[in-house]
């Protein structure tokens, strides 16, 4: 008797208990939907603003540009800085890294896609600072370094990427050394054809600034690379800077375009430098560029600034084909 006293109320708490239970059970599932539904809609708002950025590059790309030429100072705490000779990938893949930071649709977009044939329309100098070759490093001599780092990219975006680069870290590393530096400054270079009307036919001086590719794909789809001597050279030159044109300004644009290009040669001639993409892995890629001589490129000032903002030639993303120009000849 006592027993079944005992259970009765116990069996009455239990059920009275339930109620409580099962309402905040609602509530939670009620939340549960709310944050769903908030979650959805900012995924679906930040895709939208990816989106919409991206239209707005490609877009603006079709539009005049000014030519989005950055000098870089990298710094590091470090003593006996070493980098691997072939330096340029590691390099490329620190700034999609840095690119990613502020849009990763648009640096995936880079990476991944490119525009019109695959082109990523920029490119980078080779690191200015006193070196010495040890095996197959470079030992660096100062604590400071520089390069140029080049986009096609509209002037609205400019302090927008002057900001990505601003107190970055870039590290340069492969599986054999590893170098940290930090972007201790990072300058706009003055556009030397911003006072030519955009359509404006002008003949412009291009220092070279990294090794340039010019290579005609084989039948088994890799490229034989020809040298300055070579006539197809110049040839190569033209065909891919009228690719790019196209792929930033249609194809009408292109076909009509005037693009003249002239070789000159410095006192000595110019030098061949073989370069390895991804070395020491299964993807690894040799290309061969060419330095130690200058350009003249006459276009219309808008051509001429895609070369300045992208590069010439092949390879430009892993830094081959960067230039620097000397205003109207």
């Amino acid at each position: 008797m006592n027993n079944e006293e005992d259970e009765e109320p116990q069996t009455g708490i239990n059920f009275h208990a339930q109620k409580p239970g099962g309402q905040e059970r609602e509530v939670r599932k009620n939340e549960y939907c709310t944050y769903r539904l908030i979650s959805f809609i900012t995924i679906l708002l930040i895709n939208l603003i990816y989106t919409a950025l991206l239209e707005l590059i490609i877009a603006i790309n079709r539009n005049p540009l000014i030519i989005m030429n950055f000098r870089l100072t990298l710094s590091t705490q470090e003593s006996h800085t070493v980098i691997p000779i072939n330096y340029q990938y590691p390099l490329s893949a620190a700034i999609y890294r840095i690119l990613a930071k502020g849009d990763s649709a648009y640096a995936d977009f880079l990476h991944e896609q490119g525009y019109g044939k695959g082109f990523k329309l920029f490119t980078f100098s080779q690191i200015n600072v006193p070196f010495g070759i040890v095996g197959d490093r470079l030992q660096l001599k100062s604590n400071e370094a520089s390069l140029i780092v080049a986009f096609h990219l509209p002037q609205a975006v400019e302090n927008f990427v002057k900001g990505l680069f601003q107190s970055e870290r870039i590290e340069i590393a492969d599986r054999k050394s590893k170098a940290r530096f930090t972007v201790k400054s990072i300058e706009s270079l003055p556009n030397t054809l911003q006072s030519y009307k955009e359509n404006e036919i002008v003949p412009v001086q291009l220092q070279v600034l990294s090794p340039v590719v010019a290579g005609l794909q084989n039948e088994k789809g890799y490229y034989d690379f020809l040298s300055p001597n070579d006539p197809r050279f110049k040839e190569s030159l033209i065909y891919n800077w009228r690719n790019k044109i196209a792929s930033c300004y249609g194809e009408e644009a292109s076909q009509n375009a005037l693009l003249m290009l002239e070789l000159n040669a410095y006192k000595n001639p110019p030098r061949s430098r073989l370069i390895t993409i991804k070395a020491d892995t299964e993807q690894e890629t040799k290309i061969r560029g060419w330095i130690n001589f200058k350009l003249k490129a006459t276009a219309e000032k808008r051509f001429v600034e895609l070369l300045l903002n992208a590069g010439i030639g092949l390879y430009n993303s892993q830094g081959m084909g960067c230039l620097e120009g000397g205003g109207k000849e």
